[in-house]
């Protein structure tokens, strides 16, 4: 493996090239592969290829022929997926939850990264990349201090081709469709907080149902969505009411919270079309997993029955249609929700700051360039 000794920024930096290098070279005779949990596992196993040292991007499958990593690492996000489903079928939710927790920390992630950084590292709390690292100061620790890279799948846009005939109409458009390439992440243990300690990124939403209550309103409020109070029937708790949501008066702190959660996730993701064709039980679902989703990420415990899991995934291609489905609504409403919040703020400033510094200096090259032409 490649050896990793941090001393400063220099440093830092050819830690992270050898990273990113380190995927490129061949698997040692005696190398171990280790799973998430760090104990040994086949090397023929889904995983066990895609973390195996590379050749030029490619990894050996169990036939001997090369494959690209960013291929192995969908394999071994497929046999996750299935390996889940199955666990849920057959009535084992507990892996479910966690998972469901631990993709509550990484709602900015798509739902395929947060499997794939879950497998490798299921202790994270803060993922990005290097590049972001070091515009906020900064450094990588060395490989023995316990710096390790996560490699997730980062996509790449189409190319749009538009034909066009000699008096410039258009006559065809070829688009080719999204390709993925490996990048690699860290979380914030590989980073070396003697030289900058990370901030905690904690707000007072954390754990209180009622700030959160009154976020949330806020948020909804921004969208022309207005929450009142009475009673929807004998049995419901709350209701969506397609721009109005409704609650009863006399819930709770913590259910009054998690209720309104349940109906948010019906008012964005369930519009006309979906009100009539989904199945009562499947729009049921998808608001339960985005409320205890959405709980989850800011520290409120949610009773999530296990019936509603296995209405969300018992096979694999349910599963990663319903992660699709609810992952990018939790993102967005955790996203405005601590935006008042500015927990990002560091590493927002240091990269505008960045971004303002790279301006300028290359508008000073440029203008070097032109003096040196004209001299």
């Amino acid at each position: 493996m490649t050896n990793f000794e941090q001393t400063d920024a220099g440093e830092s930096i050819q830690n992270a090239k050898q990273d990113i290098g380190s995927v490129e070279q061949p698997l040692g005779k005696d190398e171990i592969i280790l799973s998430a949990e760090g104990t040994p596992v086949d090397a023929f196993n889904a995983w066990g290829i895609a973390l195996q040292k590379g050749n030029e991007g490619k990894v050996a499958a169990p036939d001997g022929s090369l494959i690209w990593r960013s291929q192995a690492l969908r394999n071994a996000m497929d046999q996750d997926y299935e390996t889940l489903a199955k666990q849920i079928e057959a009535g084992f939710t507990e892996g479910a939850l966690r998972f469901l927790e631990f993709a509550s920390k990484m709602h900015k992630y798509s739902a395929g990264n947060q499997d794939l950084i879950y497998m490798q590292a299921p202790y994270a709390t803060y993922v990005q990349s290097f590049s972001a690292w070091s515009r906020g100061g900064y450094l990588l620790k060395s490989r023995a201090e316990g710096c390790r890279p996560i490699y997730i799948l980062q996509p790449k846009p189409y190319m749009k081709i538009t034909h066009r005939n000699e008096a410039g109409q258009v006559i065809d458009v070829e688009k080719k469709a999204v390709f993925f390439t490996v990048a690699v992440v860290y979380d914030v243990t590989s980073i070396n907080q003697d030289h900058k300690k990370v901030p905690d990124f904690w707000t007072p939403l954390q754990g209180n149902a009622d700030m959160l209550t009154h976020r949330l309103i806020e948020v909804l409020n921004e969208d022309a969505i207005t929450v009142v109070e009475g009673y929807p029937d004998l049995q419901a708790m709350g209701a969506s009411l397609k721009g109005t949501i409704m609650l009863r008066p006399d819930l709770q702190s913590v259910n009054r919270f998690l209720v309104l959660a349940h109906e948010v996730a019906h008012e964005y993701l369930h519009k006309d079309k979906e009100r009539r064709e989904l199945a009562k039980e499947i729009k049921e679902c998808q608001a339960e997993v985005s409320a205890y989703m959405l709980a989850s990420h800011f520290g409120i415990k949610s009773p999530l029955s296990a019936d509603y899991i296995r209405m969300y995934g018992n096979n694999k291609d349910t599963l990663k249609e319903q992660l699709k489905i609810t992952q990018p609504l939790v993102h967005t409403l955790i996203d405005k929700m601590e935006k008042e919040y500015d927990l990002y703020a560091e590493f927002e400033y240091d990269e505008q700051k960045t971004a303002h510094q790279d301006a300028r200096r290359n508008t000073y090259q440029r203008k070097n360039k032109h003096s040196r032409r004209r001299g």
